[in-house]
C-alpha cells in the first residue's frame, strides 16, 4: 500500500508538500500545499483512490 506526510518547507514556494510513498519507502510523488489541511485532504483522497484501483484490480 502507501503512506502519505504532510511536510513543512521553510522558504519553498508553498509552506507545505505531501509526500506519498510506497511501503518500501521509496517516494512516488510530492505535491506542494497550501496548508496543513489541504495536505490532509489531499492524503486522504490518494489513499482512497489507490484503495478503489487496488480493489478494482481484485489486491483487496
Amino acid at each position: 500500500m502507501a503512506t502519505g506526510e504532510v511536510i513543512p518547507t521553510p522558504g519553498g514556494d508553498m509552506p507545505f508538500k505531501v509526500v506519498m510513498r510506497h511501503d518500501d519507502g521509496s517516494v512516488m510523488a510530492e505535491m506542494p500545499v497550501a496548508s496543513l489541511q489541504e495536505g490532509e485532504a489531499f492524503i486522504a483522497e490518494a489513499l482512497r483512490d489507490l484503495q478503489d484501483k487496488a480493489k478494482e484490480g481484485g489486491h483487496l
